[in-house]
């Protein structure tokens, strides 16, 4: 398992925009929840679902994030959909840190 770290963010860099300090709770928050479910090593890629989930609906009011909703994409079925109303935000799919996915899924 790969160390999950506070991102070395210089303070001068999160003054310069207003979203930092919305954005800077929430990101925190989903960085100790992940050390907290990854501490035993015995994760699965679900594991890391309930911290995404409450960090993306952190984000905005009306923003719902659904565990593995039903196949709603043309290329499969995401492990998450971000959604604000009716409106798709993104899909997501959570991945274990520190794999290199591409040269294990065999891509250059």
């Amino acid at each position: 398992m790969a160390d999950i770290m506070e991102p070395d963010i210089p303070q001068a860099c999160l003054a310069k925009h207003p979203l930092n300090a919305l954005v800077e709770a929430p990101f925190k928050a989903y960085l100790q929840a992940l050390r907290q479910a990854l501490a035993a090593g015995d994760a699965t890629e679900h594991t890391r679902h309930p911290a995404l989930k409450t960090l993306i609906e952190a984000l905005g009011p009306g923003i719902i994030a659904t565990n593995e909703p039903r196949q709603v994409t043309d290329c499969g079925k995401p492990d998450m959909e971000a959604m604000k109303g009716a409106v798709p935000l993104g899909y997501l799919e959570t991945k274990e840190i520190g794999k290199n996915w591409t040269q294990r899924n065999g891509e250059s």
